[in-house]
C-alpha cells in the first residue's frame, strides 16, 4: 500500500510505500523478486550478513579494514547484508553509498596491520579515505557549528564528517537542494513514477554490487506515569541504577535501510496518540514526515 506523507510545505508531498510486517505474506522488498524495489545484486547470495558493532571513530576506522579484508579474500561478493550501529554505521554507510568516482582503494587508504600504525602515517591519510575521516572527525565542533538546526545538529555533524567527506550529498543545508537515498536505479524509477516532482538526480544510491545495509537505531519510549512510579530503575544487567532516569524508558530496536524504516516486532507500549508501536515499515523517503492521506494499495 502507499500513503501520502508531507514535510513542512504541502507542495513537498510524497507518495511512499508501507508494509504490514504482521501480515503472513510479508516479504522483505529487497529480497522479493515480485517487488518493484527488489535489489537484484544480492539475489543469488547466501543468507549471510556482516555485523559491525558501535564504538565511535574506532568502529568507523575498523570498517575500512573489515571490508578491505573481505574484498581481498573475495568474500564480500557473497555477503548479502551489512548491519551497523553507531560507529559501525559511520563506517559502513559511506562504504555502501560510495560514489563511483571514489575508488575502493581510496576508501581503504591507510589500512595496515595494527603494529604498523604510526602518527605520521595517519597524518598522511588522503582525503576521501576512512582514515582521514576519523582522524579529522571533530564531532563536538561540528555539532556545535550545526546548533542552529536544533535536534538535527548531531546528525548533520555526522553527515558532514562521514558522508560529505566522500562526496555523498547529505544532509541538505539551508536553502540547498534536498537529496533522498534509496537502493538502486530501479528503486529510483519506482519512486519517481509515484512522485512526479522528484527526479533521478535527487537520489543517492548504493554503489553497484554492495551488500544491502541495515542501520540499527533505538527508540526510547517512556512508560505510563503510574508504571514509571512503580518500576525501580534498573540497568540492562538487572541491577539498580538509582541515578539513571533514562533506564525507566523502554528502549526499542529500530531499523533504517535504503528502502524502508521501522520495526518488525509489535511492542505493547503506547506511541503517539495511544497507538501501538512496531509491526510495520515505511519507505525511507517518508522518514521525518507527517501522514496526510491514504493513496490505497499499490
Amino acid at each position: 500500500p502507499t500513503i501520502i506523507m508531507s514535510r513542512l510545505f504541502k507542495s513537498n508531498r510524497l507518495h511512499v510505500r508501507t508494509w504490514d510486517a504482521t501480515d503472513d505474506t510479508f516479504r522483505w522488498p529487497e529480497a522479493d523478486p515480485e517487488s518493484p524495489l527488489f535489489y537484484e545484486p544480492i539475489a543469488d547470495r547466501p543468507p549471510t550478513g556482516v555485523c559491525v558493532s558501535g564504538g565511535g571513530t574506532v568502529s568507523a576506522a575498523l570498517c575500512a579494514g573489515y571490508f578491505k579484508a573481505l574484498q581481498d579474500l573475495s568474500l564480500l561478493k557473497h555477503v548479502r547484508y551489512v548491519s551497523g550501529v553507531s560507529g559501525g554505521a559511520w563506517g559502513s554507510v559511506p562504504f555502501a553509498f560510495l560514489p563511483d568516482d571514489v575508488a575502493d582503494e581510496d576508501f581503504y587508504a591507510g589500512v595496515c596491520p595494527p603494529q604498523e600504525v604510526t602518527l605520521e602515517g595517519l597524518k598522511r591519510a588522503p582525503p576521501r579515505s576512512m582514515a582521514y575521516a576519523v582522524t579529522h572527525a571533530q564531532i563536538v565542533a561540528h555539532t556545535v557549528g550545526a546548533a542552529g538546526f536544533g535536534h538535527e545538529a548531531y546528525e548533520r555533524a555526522v553527515g558532514r564528517i562521514f558522508l560529505n567527506a566522500f562526496g555523498i550529498a547529505s544532509p541538505h543545508g539551508v536553502l540547498k537542494k534536498r537529496y533522498y537515498f534509496t537502493s538502486d536505479a530501479a528503486a529510483v524509477r519506482d519512486i519517481v513514477a509515484r512522485n512526479k516532482h522528484l527526479h533521478a538526480d535527487d537520489f543517492v544510491t548504493l554503489r553497484h554490487g554492495r551488500p544491502f545495509p541495515i542501520i540499527n537505531c533505538v527508540m526510547c519510549v517512556p512508560p505510563p506515569a503510574a508504571a514509571a512510579a512503580a518500576t525501580p530503575r534498573t540497568q540492562v544487567d538487572g541491577s539498580e541504577a538509582a541515578d539513571m532516569d533514562v533506564e525507566r524508558d523502554r528502549v526499542l530496536s529500530f531499523e533504517v535501510t535504503p528502502l524502508y524504516a521501522g520495526m518488525k516486532a509489535v511492542h505493547e507500549v503506547a506511541g503517539v496518540g495511544g497507538c501501538l508501536l512496531g509491526g510495520a515499515y515505511v519507505e525511507s523517503i517518508g522518514m521525518d514526515t507527517e501522514p496526510c492521506g491514504w493513496a490505497g494499495p499499490g
